[in-house]
């Protein structure tokens, strides 16, 4: 996957002036029996006294071909469940603004296209096994 993303993907940092610092799997998607692949991808700019970087959600096909990536500021990936990927905190990215509420879910088609979503989900949501 990382070669497909290196390969495929023309903003893939370079390490040059771009360093990847982490490229993780996190799971697999099933979509209308198809698999996607989800790898969280986490960049800083190279040679700066104090580092900034960004966060992104790269989509695999089931060979591993890069499909597409979603920019993320907030939450962290945690687990895959069928066609969704819960997050640890809230969705901030491109794709907030058509979500008025705490958005913790992605949930992704057959192509990668993904909608926000939250669901009360103990690890994910903030919700509590007592609530």
């Amino acid at each position: 996957m990382l070669e497909s993303a290196k390969k495929n993907d023309h903003s893939f940092p370079d390490s040059k002036d771009v360093i990847s610092t982490s490229f993780a799997y996190i799971g697999k998607l099933q979509v209308k029996g198809s698999v996607l692949y989800v790898v969280n991808l986490k960049q800083v700019l190279a040679n700066m006294p104090a580092p900034r970087g960004s966060k992104y959600i790269c989509l695999f096909d089931s060979k591993g071909t890069y499909l597409t990536k979603y920019r993320n500021e907030g939450g962290e990936p945690l687990w895959t469940k069928g066609d969704k990927l819960y997050m640890f905190g809230n969705y901030d990215g491109p794709l907030k603004a058509k979500c008025n509420d705490f958005c913790n879910v992605m949930k992704f088609d057959i192509h990668g296209k993904a909608s926000l979503h939250h669901e009360k989900v103990y690890g994910s949501s903030g919700e509590t096994l007592d609530e």
